[in-house]
């Protein structure tokens, strides 16, 4: 019987190699070298750089934590770093799909803020301000269009470039939320070494510091208030992500680390608004679990009441003579109380299109000049005082709802209804899950609205942005399994 070519007696092994001796004898061996698997195999990198997906660090990861870091210890930079983190989403969507077409959802979330943004600009034309009037809506309108277009292409990003994004957001904030424990706790002695260190530091920031014998002794709250305010927006986008990460190690150190900023900021903060924020969120969080529907039913009846009654409201704690010194009332909140009294009697001036956007502080330097300029002794106002306040208008109202009142009368109050109506509506929309974290998001931010900045400000409405971008890669991230919530 004829053997096979390929019994073993006909596989001779050659220094590394198989040569099988082929059917057909006149045609010579083919050899056939094995060689081993090298690409699996890590390759050299030139002599002082760093593979930083190698080393575990994802470079979204780090692009997150340092923007967040830096939004912390810097937050008036929020506003230009948020329509530049926008914009680099963005086009790294663009790149991926290879053109630049991105649709804008049909939503009512998105036309009415839009909206409200318009009457902003269109009360330029009788504005006490028109340059603030035409200027300072535009950052609203960038930043609303900017995330509705970010929204609707959310499938065009990468899940694994989500989940290093949003792990990188909530180890900034544990970081960023350190340094801003600390500063808080000891009177921001960080800062105060720094400007002790290097005096340069000090330009421009001259007036909100205490210096004695060139040593800076007492820095003003107004920079650490700001820094408070995002770390608080940021909390409960940062608590989902924790909640929504596999590794139980990090999920839960993730979450320590967040309690114990919310716990440092609620009993050492100087800065009432992030507490009351964190107060609200909790609530809305812990309701929501038992009862979503009741609690979104409950966000919307407080919401409409802050827009439309919120004039009412506040000259009833008036009247009340809550603002006197023997009430109780810490002394910034009586002081608030003051100036939403006058700025609510403003109201009745225009109350249907008001002063126009961002017009306040022009008119509060126009009387505070005019109250410089010498009078005449029958021309004279008597100095009087309210519960130890003067009685006038601030830079802007500390209460997003009168300031929209006041600035962008009933027609920019019922607009802002609406914007925050349509909010709720997506929410009920979302996964039963996400509701909890959507409807808290929400209290916070009203409840910050109620009791902090001017509403136009920038770094105000960017830090509200980081949050709203944030919680939406958060809902988005593995393991999320969200509803669109646009």
């Amino acid at each position: 019987m004829r053997r096979s070519p390929f019994s073993p007696d006909k596989v001779r092994p050659n220094c590394g190699s198989l040569q099988l001796k082929p059917i057909n004898e006149r045609h010579p061996p083919v050899p056939i070298e094995i060689r081993p698997d090298t690409s699996a195999q890590p390759t050299s990198l030139p002599a002082g750089q760093i593979d930083l997906q190698r080393a575990g660090l994802d470079p979204n990861l780090i692009a997150a934590c340092a923007l967040v870091v830096y939004v912390i210890i810097f937050p008036r930079a929020a506003a230009a770093l948020f329509l530049v983190s926008l914009a680099a989403l963005l086009a790294n969507i663009v790149l991926r799909r290879g053109s630049a077409h991105i649709t804008l959802p049909v939503a009512p979330l998105l036309w009415s803020t839009l909206a409200f943004a318009l009457w902003a600009l269109l009360s330029a034309t009788w504005s006490a301000d028109p340059s603030a009037s035409l200027t300072k809506p535009l950052f609203l309108i960038a930043g609303t269009l900017g995330i509705a277009a970010l929204t609707t292409q959310s499938h065009l990003i990468p899940a694994q470039q989500r989940h290093q994004l949003t792990r990188g957001i909530v180890l900034g904030l544990i970081l960023g939320g350190a340094f801003l424990c600390v500063e808080t706790i000891t009177d921001q002695a960080i800062t105060r070494f720094l400007y002790n260190l290097v005096p340069a530091l000090r330009a421009g920031q001259e007036k909100h510091l205490t210096i004695e014998n060139g040593i800076v002794q007492v820095i003003a709250e107004n920079n650490i208030n700001r820094r408070a305010t995002i770390t608080t927006l940021l909390l409960i986008p940062a608590a989902l992500i924790a909640m929504l990460e596999t590794n139980r190690t990090l999920r839960w150190t993730a979450l320590a680390g967040l309690i114990t900023i919310a716990l440092v900021l609620m009993r050492y903060s100087g800065h009432q608004s992030s507490q009351a924020a964190i107060a609200a969120a909790t609530a809305a969080f812990v309701l929501a679990h038992l009862s979503a529907r009741l609690t979104l039913g409950l966000a919307a009846i407080a919401w409409c009441v802050s827009c439309l009654l919120i004039v009412p409201i506040v000259i009833t704690l008036h009247d009340s003579n809550i603002q006197r010194a023997d009430s109780g009332l810490f002394h910034s909140a009586r002081h608030r109380v003051v100036i939403w009294n006058y700025t609510a009697e403003q109201v009745k001036k225009a109350p249907i299109l008001g002063v126009g956007a961002d017009a306040t502080a022009a008119i509060t330097r126009e009387h505070e000049q005019q109250e410089l300029e010498p009078q005449k002794p029958d021309q004279q106002i008597p100095d009087q005082k309210d519960g130890g306040f003067s009685p006038t208008a601030a830079r802007h109202a500390h209460n997003a709802y009168l300031q929209t009142w006041y600035e962008l009368g009933g027609i920019g109050a019922l607009l802002l209804t609406a914007i925050g109506l349509s909010a709720l509506a997506a929410n009920r929309s979302a996964r039963r899950a996400l509701q909890p974290y959507l409807v808290a998001q929400f209290a916070a931010t009203a409840a910050m609205l109620a009791f902090s900045f001017g509403f136009w400000q920038p770094w105000f409405q960017g830090a509200i942005g980081f949050g709203v971008v944030a919680l939406w890669l958060a809902s988005r991230t593995p393991g999320s399994n969200a509803a669109s919530v646009q």
